[in-house]
């Protein structure tokens, strides 16, 4: 959740038929820090959570101490946890513009009619 000054991550909430409200896992300051702290605990949920087990349930049987500890307290744990997800993200997103830049006549298709420096001078 953005706030004023800076971010906050909440985790392990529900909705459905057992509502269950989010846990406040901390408090960053720049928009690198709470990608790397999201990052960090979906892959620490990826690697110790059951299958199918839903971060809600995982949140509750590890305890939430614990997933801070690993989380936010254990900064060389954070960033290899971070990394461990960013490299698993690398073959399993697909960027759909990637395409369109790479190759010139689909980029054609995205060419500005006019650029804003020529809108400015016609007014």
């Amino acid at each position: 959740v953005g706030v004023d000054s800076g971010w906050e991550l909440h985790v392990g909430g529900t909705c459905g038929t057992r509502v269950r409200a989010t846990d406040f896992l901390c408090k960053v300051g720049s928009d690198e820090e709470v990608t790397e702290y999201a990052a960090a605990f979906l892959q620490l949920y990826r690697e110790e959570g059951y299958y199918r087990e839903r971060s809600s349930a995982w949140i509750e049987r590890v305890g939430l101490p614990y997933v801070k500890e690993r989380v936010v307290e254990d900064a060389p744990g954070r960033t290899l946890l971070h990394e461990r997800f960013m490299e698993s993200q690398k073959y399993a997103q697909i960027d759909p513009w990637e395409a369109p830049v790479q190759n010139a006549e689909a980029r054609r298709k995205y060419t500005p009619l006019m650029e804003i420096a020529e809108i400015a001078a016609v007014e």
